[in-house]
């Protein structure tokens, strides 16, 4: 049954998959890289004597007998890095989230007429990175207030998070269901329609059966079990948009406002 679900937030992974921009991250990664790759490229400068090579050896089998017994702390160094990667600033994911936020809160006139456009609209832009934009703002509410985040435990940050893609994902299910029960009705009435068109020979007949083959594509859809759905994933969003400092906020909001005036413009030229 898992298989056959396709949940939003695995679209969201493979589909629609974030690419982020090169950030100040990874330009002194690269710059650190640059740096090893010119030592070593480096001409060697003289023979090395038999002292070098046994003094060399010793302190590389010490190395060893005490790697065997204590951690790598480079390596856990990095391990921490590639988990937790560092951030933007938080205000280039907060615009993308209200973006996502205002979206989501018109799907209730999309669903109840065609699940697959609010589908669809669930997958593309502001949706497109949803995921990461998601998480990086329950890294921010888990970050220290001095350090411009909110400071909740890393624990209750991570509930905002999660409680919102479960929402998403429970939303996302309902709107499958009835998609796939509008194909399997579609399917079967285009079976009978071309039986019937088949056994018969007047085009008048034919019409009224090329007629009957269109379904409703919202047949199978529970429309208050999905709008229940739908609110509990924007109250979700609002609890954790809710741990954005006020001054980010309402500078995010600002630049949301520009955005849709610009868009509204363009669209009435």
């Amino acid at each position: 049954m898992k298989s056959s679900q396709h949940l939003l937030v695995r679209d969201l992974s493979t589909k629609h998959a974030f690419k982020a921009s090169p950030g100040p991250a990874r330009s002194s990664i690269r710059r650190h890289v640059c740096q090893a790759s010119n030592q070593q490229q480096q001409p060697w400068s003289g023979a090395v004597t038999r002292r070098q090579l046994l003094e060399s050896s010793s302190v590389l089998a010490a190395a060893v007998a005490v790697s065997m017994v204590q951690p790598d702390t480079a390596y856990a160094g990095m391990d921490r890095y590639v988990k937790r990667k560092k951030l933007d600033p938080l205000e280039t994911y907060v615009p993308l989230v209200l973006e996502a936020r205002e979206r989501l809160a018109t799907l209730d006139t999309v669903f109840v007429a065609t699940p697959t456009v609010a589908r669809q609209l669930m997958r593309s832009g502001p949706f497109s990175g949803l995921r990461d934009n998601i998480r990086a703002l329950g890294q921010y509410a888990s970050t220290p207030a001095a350090e411009g985040g909110s400071g909740l435990p890393e624990k209750d940050a991570q509930q905002l998070v999660s409680g919102f893609f479960r929402a998403l994902e429970e939303f996302d299910l309902v709107l499958y269901n009835a998609v796939r029960e509008a194909k399997a009705a579609q399917d079967k009435a285009d079976k009978e329609a071309r039986k019937k068109s088949e056994s018969e020979d007047e085009d008048e007949e034919k019409s009224e059966a090329s007629e009957a083959m269109v379904v409703d594509p919202a047949i199978g859809l529970d429309k208050e079990a999905a709008a229940a759905k739908l609110a509990v994933a924007v109250q979700q969003l609002d609890k954790l948009i809710a741990t954005v400092p006020e001054d980010v906020l309402a500078r995010s909001r600002e630049v949301l406002e520009k955005v849709n005036r610009k868009a509204a413009a363009a669209a009435a030229l």
